[in-house]
């Protein structure tokens, strides 16, 4: 890796570590927090990332694996942590399309992997890619999906009062 990939590396990952934090320090005891994502690898030149996410008991359903809604929502947070690194500018990035396949059932309380790619980055729309598996058999993925977040930048993000 020459300097220039060197440098490009170290801020792609300090981008993703600087995401997780954020979310740790402003929204402690959400969801998104309850997840404690712990970033695992990632790939400037691919453009991919690698997240390791925990799960719970109260995060089961009534089969003991872990809630649909929650596998959602694990992709949704690790996808949205990809797209928040891939803004052109500071903004906001809400998931504004969210497509799950559920391939096989997740254990509750074993760690999710979640692997995801930044497909493009245009001047509004995030396209991301993603599959899950859990512990270290990467070859059984347990879901897949694609996301689409919307860009708005910080200056048009903030609403105006018109009164």
């Amino acid at each position: 890796m020459n300097p220039r990939e060197a440098a490009e590396q170290a801020r792609f990952q300090s981008a993703m570590q600087a995401s997780i934090d954020r979310l740790h320090e402003t929204a402690r005891g959400t969801v998104g927090d309850s997840l404690s994502f712990r970033l695992i690898d990632c790939s400037a030149k691919e453009r991919a990332y690698t997240l390791r996410a925990s799960t719970a008991e109260w995060m089961r359903n009534v089969n003991h694996t872990l809630h649909g809604g929650m596998c959602a929502a694990v992709l949704d947070q690790a996808m949205g942590f990809a797209a928040y690194c891939a803004m052109p500018a500071p903004g906001i990035a809400p998931t504004i399309q969210l497509q799950v396949n559920y391939l096989r059932a997740i254990p509750v309380g074993e760690d999710v992997n979640v692997r995801m790619r930044v497909v493009s980055a245009t001047k509004h729309l995030i396209h991301i890619t993603a599959e899950a598996w859990t512990g270290e058999n990467e070859g059984r993925t347990c879901l897949t999906a694609s996301a689409t977040y919307f860009f708005r930048a910080a200056d048009a993000a903030a609403p105006t009062r018109t009164d």
